[in-house]
């Protein structure tokens, strides 16, 4: 039983260094028939680069956005809970919160903002409005190249575009529907 046990484990042995022989030996072909491709390609294995035409750059309104100032409205999110979550947290353990317990943690809340408004000067924003209520965020005008920027200040979690929707002249053939102008007479 020992010898049949012994043999079993010997061929074993054998079969693994054969398996690992045979797959060193194809790694080293491998590796030298890339080194000699490459030798071989030594130009073609760089990458080349065409001049371009500065006249085709004129034409085309490109800029990068590390060099583009224009102005834009995005929303700066900060990390503390807002009232509402607070007020929603407290209901969840079986409290409440006063309006005086509200009051303070919406002037906590907007001392917070207001440290951080030097830190948005510095980087060109200009505070537009400061939120505290259902969403703790400060909306800001920055210069686009800013925005990461911003991001990076400590506390503010996220920095979230302000979108702007227009309603055009199609809202006005709502009114004859409301009867509008009858209320405004």
């Amino acid at each position: 039983m020992r010898r049949s046990r012994k043999r079993a484990t010997s061929r074993r042995l054998v079969r693994r260094t054969s398996f690992f022989a045979v797959l060193v030996v194809a790694a080293a072909a491998l590796v030298a028939s890339t080194v000699s491709s490459a030798a071989s390609n030594g130009a073609a294995a760089r990458p080349t680069f065409q001049k371009i035409d500065p006249a085709l750059l004129k034409s085309v309104d490109f800029k990068p956005l590390s060099l583009d100032t224009t102005p834009v409205q995005v929303m700066v999110e900060l990390g503390t809970p807002p009232v509402a979550v607070q007020i929603a947290d407290a209901k969840k353990h079986g409290k409440s919160l006063s309006n005086a317990q509200q009051d303070s943690i919406r002037q906590q809340i907007k001392a917070q903002q207001d440290g951080l408004k030097g830190q948005f000067a510095q980087h060109g924003a200009k505070v537009i409005a400061q939120l505290q209520s259902a969403y703790n965020g400060v909306q800001v005008q920055v210069p686009r190249n800013q925005i990461s920027d911003l991001a990076s200040i400590p506390g503010v979690v996220a920095v979230h575009a302000v979108r702007t929707f227009t309603i055009g002249p199609k809202n006005v053939n709502g009114i004859p529907f409301v009867h509008a102008p009858q209320a405004w007479s």
